[in-house]
């Protein structure tokens, strides 16, 4: 499950600057960048993604077995999501179940990885299940052909967070075209679903699912992404046309 809203802001910025930090001492400013945006390291709370274990969730799941990730997946995040005036959508108090319903006052602003508000994130997911052609290596061990290893998650553009129980690593993704060395077992056939949890008006917390029932009120619209880590309201805001 995400981590605990509670200085999340702080939180983000801070890994972010200690983890380019730390990388750009290693290998120097370019190649710094390029590794952070590999690992998927920006301001969507690297301490989270790599801290997936929660007692309420075993195993970061839903009863249904579906993956809850701490984060929004891929390097440019989306959508940006622009409250243009107060509003009251439906949200939800177990980001697992959609029976948990509750209605939560949003008030103006940017909602998204990378806004200034104190939020959390999660995506649902299924799981994709591959068998292995050959052998083959993790972080950690090695594996025999005939192995089962599960993709969780997709890090950044190519890559994918494969898991065999507690190992957990990350690789470019098996190719369509040629299987990489994996034929499929089982595929993905849940819908991704976004959520992001703030603080109603009211004081209580609710997950906010973000899907077209969310933008077809009035008052939200799609922000824009305008360049890695930075956000607006729309693209007219930094002269280049709505």
């Amino acid at each position: 499950m995400p981590a605990s809203p509670k200085n999340l802001t702080a939180q983000k910025k801070i890994s972010g600057v200690l983890f380019f930090t730390f990388a750009f001492l290693l290998v120097g400013t370019s190649a710094a960048v390029v590794l952070c945006l590999t690992l998927g390291v920006g301001l969507q709370d690297i301490s989270a993604y790599f801290s997936l274990n929660n007692p309420e969730k075993p195993n970061n799941r839903c009863s249904d077995n579906n993956i809850i990730l701490p984060v929004w997946q891929g390097e440019l995040p989306g959508p940006v999501i622009h409250v243009k005036q107060s509003v009251v959508v439906s949200g939800q108090t177990d980001v697992c179940s959609e029976g948990s319903n509750v209605e939560c006052e949003l008030l103006p602003g940017l909602y998204h990885p990378w806004s200034d508000k104190d939020l959390r994130f999660a995506t649902i997911k299924g799981v994709e299940q591959l068998r292995s052609t050959d052998a083959f290596y993790s972080n950690k061990n090695r594996y025999p052909s005939g192995t089962v290893v599960e993709i969780h998650s997709y890090p950044s553009e190519g890559m994918c967070e494969f898991v065999i129980a507690e190992d957990k690593w990350e690789a470019p993704c098996p190719s369509s075209s040629t299987g990489g060395g994996f034929t499929l077992i089982s595929g993905n056939t849940v819908k991704e679903k976004q959520f992001f949890q703030t603080t109603c008006q009211n004081g209580e917390l609710a997950w906010i699912r973000v899907d077209d029932a969310l933008f077809s009120s009035d008052a939200i619209a799609h922000g824009a992404i305008v360049e890695y880590g930075k956000i607006a309201s729309e693209y007219r805001d930094q002269g280049l046309g709505k």
